[in-house]
């Protein structure tokens, strides 16, 4: 009988909404038992690995939402030699979340890229189950018999990538990584809630110099499964004529500042971490501290995001003409070009 360990995380409003998605979801036999948020995931991971030694477990984060025919999906794919993971949707199941992880060198530099992050679910063709490199760590079912060669998640990761790690570590090893192509609902708030802010917050600034570590440390470059340029549109070298906000201090704004002079531009960010931290030799100013009476034109840098932060920026100012980066991407090339936000 397969093991279902659920992490509850720190004051959690999920858990309830979880355990009784899985009751209604669910037709197969399991044994199921709640597991308290640790230091970081991955010392509760390495709690729950102790705790069900010799067992198949499947390890869920409370803020995923099962959803109908996902066990036998699950059974259907299960191997003794793979770990498996799932699709996911941000929640109300319509966009992609990612359907999976691979690794990639853009520019020469390793990058983890969401497959398929942002399209809606009736845009893609539907798979029944692919390989990776690495899957959504909140939901992953480990074999015993993988758990047994592997039985410590890398506490390097520091509460972001210890299952990527744990993944690469397998993949090495022989074990095969993967994902079904039917979906769940994720929040993807679990490892957020950490009171320690420095583990929790989705600073890029935080990671930055975690990733680079970890690239070296773990040598992830010899997983990467393609090389890739990036190219700027000129409707987006364009939005640079001009003076403007730019919000969001992460790896697009740091490659479009590689590429044009973002001193002229206010530089915003949605986390109050931020505010003040320098990015490019610029300083960050968190979004409640800005006088949008001032400002007339916002570029968006936040992948995955723009709906929720034009929302938000339209409640704090009425005036602005919000416009974002897309990227389109092929298997060589990925294109960054704009669009506007009505």
């Amino acid at each position: 009988m397969l093991k279902i360990c659920i992490i509850q995380s720190h004051k959690s409003p999920f858990v309830d909404n979880c355990l009784e998605s899985l009751k209604v979801n669910t037709q197969m036999a399991y044994d199921l038992q709640l597991f308290q948020e640790g230091e970081s995931r991955e010392a509760t991971l390495n709690n729950i690995l102790c705790e069900t030694k010799g067992k198949d477990i499947l390890v869920v984060a409370d803020d995923v939402l099962f959803t109908k025919g996902w066990d036998q999906a699950l059974l259907a794919h299960w191997k003794d030699n793979r770990i498996l993971g799932f699709s996911m949707t941000y929640p109300g199941g319509e966009i992609i979340q990612d359907r999976g992880y691979r690794l990639i060198s853009i520019d020469g530099v390793v990058r983890s890229e969401a497959i398929d992050r942002g399209l809606k679910v009736a845009s893609v063709n539907p798979f029944e189950y692919q390989s990776r490199t690495s899957m959504t760590g909140c939901f992953q079912a480990i074999p015993a018999s993988v758990s047994k060669q592997l039985n410590q998640f890398p506490l390097e990761g520091k509460n972001r990538l210890g299952e990527l790690l744990y993944h690469s570590l397998a993949i090495k090893k022989g074990i095969e990584v993967g994902v079904v192509g039917h979906f769940l609902e994720h929040h993807a708030k679990s490892t957020k809630r950490n009171p320690n802010e420095k583990l929790s917050s989705e600073s890029y600034l935080y990671e930055k110099d975690l990733w680079t570590k970890v690239i070296r440390d773990f040598r992830l470059d010899e997983l990467t499964s393609l090389s890739i340029i990036r190219e700027i549109e000129q409707d987006l070298l364009d939005w640079f004529n001009l003076p403007g906000l730019i919000y969001g201090a992460g790896t697009i704004t740091e490659f479009l500042a590689s590429q044009k002079d973002i001193n002229p531009h206010l530089l915003c960010s949605g986390l109050p971490e931020e505010n003040g931290m320098k990015f490019l030799g610029k300083s960050i100013s968190y979004k409640d501290n800005i006088d949008w009476t001032s400002v007339e034109r916002v570029l968006i840098t936040v992948e995955g995001k723009e709906k929720l932060i034009s929302r938000d920026l339209k409640n704090l100012s009425s005036n602005i003409t919000i416009h974002a980066v897309k990227i389109k991407r092929t298997e060589s090339v990925h294109y960054y070009d704009i669009f506007e936000i009505n």
